[in-house]
């Protein structure tokens, strides 16, 4: 004679194969979406009067970036961001190591620069 707990396992057995195709099929789904639209359509609509445009562009421009070097995209249009060095910087000048503004976004200008001419972003540093 089975008890509660028998039937609770065997109800988690049956219920649990169908949790992993959920899981995969949404998986699956997840490639499909085109990151780079996505992506693209938030680097066009980041209004100019926000006084954080410069940074908010260069991380959606590295999100792009990001999403060509993996295969996920349609089109590969060009893009040219500004990266503004008095603003934000990591890296050495003078022979010392120099960090200004918001480090995320200075290491992500620094990658942007390296990795962008090869996915058709290019990085204009003032």
């Amino acid at each position: 004679m089975m008890d509660l707990w028998d039937y609770i396992f065997l109800a988690g057995m049956c219920t649990l194969p169908a949790i992993f195709l959920a899981w995969g099929y949404a998986w699956w789904r997840r490639d499909l979406v085109n990151q780079e639209e996505f992506h693209y359509e938030e680097f066009c609509s980041i209004s100019p009067n926000d006084p954080h445009r410069p940074e908010k562009m260069l991380m959606e421009a590295a999100a792009i970036c990001e999403a060509r070097r993996h295969g996920r995209h349609m089109t590969k249009r060009p893009i040219i961001v500004e990266w503004d060095r008095s603003r934000n910087f990591h890296g050495r000048e003078g022979g010392k190591l120099v960090t200004r503004g918001d480090y995320d976004v200075a290491v992500t200008a620094a990658w942007l620069d390296r990795e962008g001419p090869k996915n058709n972003i290019r990085v204009v540093k003032r």
